[in-house]
């Protein structure tokens, strides 16, 4: 079981009902959208901060390690939302290179700052719900809503193809590793290459392992969830 799912079904928060989650949720995705004010987002993130790691037990440093990969996309956003280049230097700060401008204007800027304080409140509210939700019991509650069923089924299957990529791709690693697969580049460049390749053989014997186990279930183009 990945850390994630351990803490979904481990934390202090785990026995409350996914629909207060969901809300609770949506009412830290909604309000950033609407408002534009980095006060209301800094409150935000910093609220499912202490949610996640205060009142839901998840461990800090989980946490800070699950925001770097969100980091990443929101400082690549940031550059592109407010680094403009232009034959003239009308920004309110600016870098030459060469005949051009590199620089930012106090419009763009804002905006990226607006973005990137909208987004980290976003983010802080998924995560509650991912860190404190299991995947089950969020499909339970949202299998009563009106949501199209099809659309829940496909998010279900895909969150299981996940799984088993990530499983699949780590035993590959592991074994590669144990036969010295990564000592150099070339060898590093070979083994990722084989990964790729034994990697689409096995996912898709894994999933017609999983058509056949649901044949056997008796499967009818429909699942079971909920009471």
């Amino acid at each position: 079981m990945l850390p994630i799912d351990r803490y979904a079904y481990t934390n202090r928060m785990a026995g409350l009902d996914p629909g207060v989650k969901l809300s609770i949720c949506a009412a830290a995705i909604l309000p950033p959208m609407i408002v534009e004010s980095h006060f209301l987002n800094g409150a935000i993130f910093l609220m499912m901060l202490g949610a996640i790691t205060i009142v839901g037990g998840i461990p800090l440093g989980f946490y800070l390690r699950m925001l770097l990969v969100p980091i990443g996309f929101l400082v690549l956003g940031f550059a592109g939302i407010a680094f403009s280049l232009s034959m003239e230097d009308t920004f309110f700060w600016s870098v030459g290179v060469g005949p051009y401008h590199l620089g930012v204007t106090r419009e763009s800027l804002e905006m990226g700052l607006l973005t990137v304080s909208r987004s980290s409140a976003a983010i802080s509210g998924t995560f509650f719900l991912v860190l404190t939700t299991s995947a089950d019991s969020i499909m339970r509650s949202l299998w009563k809503s009106p949501i199209p069923k099809v659309l829940l089924e496909i998010a279900m299957l895909t969150y299981r193809s996940i799984f088993i990529f990530m499983e699949e791709a780590a035993a590959i690693s592991h074994a590669q590793e144990m036969r010295h697969g990564h000592d150099n580049m070339r060898k590093s460049y070979l083994s990722w290459s084989l990964l790729v390749k034994e990697l689409l053989k096995r996912v898709i014997t894994r999933y017609d392992s999983m058509v056949i186990a649901l044949e056997c279930r008796n499967y009818n183009g429909q699942f079971k969830m909920g009471d």
